[in-house]
C-alpha cells in the first residue's frame, strides 16, 4: 500500500513537472516579446549581464507605432538611435496597424468560410449517400497531404490570371482551399457524435434536409464549427509561404510576411520588432474570446476519439 502510494505521488511529480516545462517554453517567448518591447533600444544592445530598466520601461515604441500613422514622428525617444530614423522609414512600421487588420481579416473571412462551407459539406458526406461521394471525400482528405510548396506557384499563376494579387481575395481564397480539407474531415466525425434521430425528428415534423442542418444539426455541432473555425482562423494568420507569393505591396502585407521582412533589415530596431510581435497576439486573444463561451472541450475531444 504504501508502494502504491509512493509510486502514485512520483508519477504526479512527473506529470506536473512536464506540464510546467510544458508552459515554460509556452510562455517564454511571450514574456521575452513583451519586456523586449518596453527595454529601450539601447540596453537591449548592451552586455548581457548588464541591469535592464535602468531609467524605468517605457512604451514609446508602442506610442510610435499608434501614433506614425498619424504623422507622429520618431525624434523624442530619450534612448533613440541615430539611426532608428531611417530604419523605421524603411521598413514602414508605420503600416503596423493596418498590416495587423489586413491579416485578422483575411484569417476571420477564412474561418467563416470553413464554417459555412466545411460545416455544409461535412454535414452531406455524414447523413447522405450519393454516387461518387466515397471517392470525393477520399480526395478532398488526400489534397490535404500535398505539400504546399508544391501548390504555391500554380495558385499564384491562378490569381494573376484572375487579376486579384496584391489583393486581400487571393489569399482568403487560397488559404480556404488549403484549410477545408481538414474542416470536412474533421467536422465529418464529429457529425457522427450527433445522433441520427434527432433529425429525423425534424424531417417527421416537416423539415427538409437542408432546415434540419440549419435548425438542429448545425446548432448542437456548434462547439465543433468553432473549434473547426478556430483552427482554420491560427493556420491562415500565420501563413507565410502564400503571402510572400500573393502580396507585394506594403498594404496588403500580413503580418507574418511583415515580420520576416523586419527580421532581416540591415537597420533593424529589436525594441520595436518586439512591440509588433506583442501586438500580434491581439487578434488571437480576441477570436479567443469571442468563441471560448462556444467551446466544449469534452465534447472535442469525444468527437476525435471517434
Amino acid at each position: 500500500m504504501k508502494n502504491q502510494k509512493i509510486i502514485n505521488t512520483t508519477k504526479m511529480a512527473i506529470i506536473y513537472l512536464f506540464s510546467a516545462i510544458l508552459v515554460f517554453f509556452a510562455l517564454f517567448p511571450i514574456i521575452t516579446c513583451y519586456i523586449g518591447s518596453i527595454t529601450p533600444e539601447t540596453e537591449i544592445r548592451s552586455e548581457p549581464h548588464k541591469p535592464i530598466w535602468v531609467k524605468g520601461p517605457t512604451f514609446y515604441y508602442y506610442e510610435y507605432i499608434f501614433g506614425a500613422p498619424f504623422g507622429m514622428q520618431f525624434t523624442t525617444d530619450p534612448y533613440l538611435r541615430y539611426e532608428a530614423v531611417r530604419a523605421l522609414v524603411f521598413t514602414n512600421v508605420n503600416y503596423t496597424l493596418q498590416i495587423l487588420l489586413n491579416s485578422f481579416i483575411v484569417a476571420a473571412g477564412v474561418a467563416f468560410l470553413n464554417v459555412l462551407l466545411g460545416g455544409i459539406t461535412a454535414y452531406t458526406f455524414t447523413r447522405l449517400r450519393f454516387p461518387g461521394s466515397t471517392g470525393v471525400f477520399t480526395f478532398i482528405l488526400l489534397s490535404r497531404l500535398l505539400p504546399p510548396i508544391i501548390i504555391a506557384v500554380p495558385y499564384y499563376a491562378i490569381c494573376y490570371s484572375l487579376g486579384i494579387t496584391n489583393t486581400l481575395l487571393s489569399l482568403l481564397l487560397v488559404h480556404g482551399v488549403i484549410t477545408l480539407p481538414f474542416t470536412i474531415w474533421y467536422l465529418t466525425l464529429y457529425y457522427r457524435t450527433i445522433p441520427v434521430e434527432i433529425e429525423e425528428s425534424a424531417l417527421v415534423d416537416g423539415c427538409s434536409y437542408f432546415q434540419a442542418f440549419r435548425k438542429v444539426a448545425f446548432p448542437t455541432a456548434s462547439s465543433g464549427l468553432m473549434a473547426a473555425g478556430l483552427f482554420a482562423f491560427m493556420l491562415s494568420y500565420n501563413d507565410l509561404l502564400f503571402a510572400q507569393f500573393l502580396e507585394e505591396k506594403i498594404e496588403v502585407t500580413t503580418i507574418p510576411l511583415f515580420i520576416a521582412f523586419l527580421s532581416t533589415q540591415t537597420d533593424l530596431y529589436f525594441a520595436i520588432m518586439y512591440a509588433v510581435l506583442s501586438l500580434t497576439f491581439i487578434p488571437v486573444i480576441l477570436m479567443l474570446i469571442l468563441l471560448w463561451k462556444k467551446l466544449n472541450i469534452t465534447e472535442l475531444v469525444g468527437a476525435l476519439k471517434m
